[in-house]
């Protein structure tokens, strides 16, 4: 009797240290996963920004001077709006161009890619002797040309 309960007594302590390591080891781990997921969020942003200068021709500096402009021209004009159906009215407005903007910097990225696939494509015709993969080589029997 005496030794079931001894076991029984060093199971539960046993299990109790387990549970109070992990719960500390995971209550570390947040901060540090917060951190690092704070600091891929503020990168991706960045990128973000790059891409959409990009995509106008513009540099990240000049499209932030145009954003600017851009966010000056809409608060004046809510501003200068009278009644709810003129905020109404310069908010779709504002909502169109937006759109219209998304929609041509998706479709010069779509005509860029599109263009890039078939070049690829181009040169995969324009050069028939391509090169093998590395299960090709191995069926051959020869070295993996990198």
């Amino acid at each position: 009797m005496k030794g079931k309960l001894l076991g029984a007594a060093a199971t539960l302590a046993i299990i109790g240290a387990v549970t109070y390591g992990l719960s500390t080891w995971e209550a570390s781990e947040n901060p540090q996963r917060d951190e690092q997921c704070k600091i891929a969020r503020q990168r991706v942003k960045v990128l973000e920004i790059q891409a959409r200068a990009l995509a106008a021709g513009l540099s990240v500096d000049g499209y932030a001077e145009a954003e600017k402009a851009e966010v000056g021209k809409l608060v004046l004009a809510l501003d200068t709006a009278r009644n709810e159906q003129e905020v109404e009215a310069v908010i779709a407005a504002h909502a169109a161009t937006v759109q219209a903007q998304v929609a041509a910097s998706d479709a010069e990225v779509n005509s860029r890619g599109r263009s890039a696939v078939s070049r690829a494509t181009a040169q995969r015709a324009a050069n028939p002797r391509r090169r093998q993969t590395a299960t090709q080589a191995r069926r051959k029997g020869r070295r993996h040309r990198l």
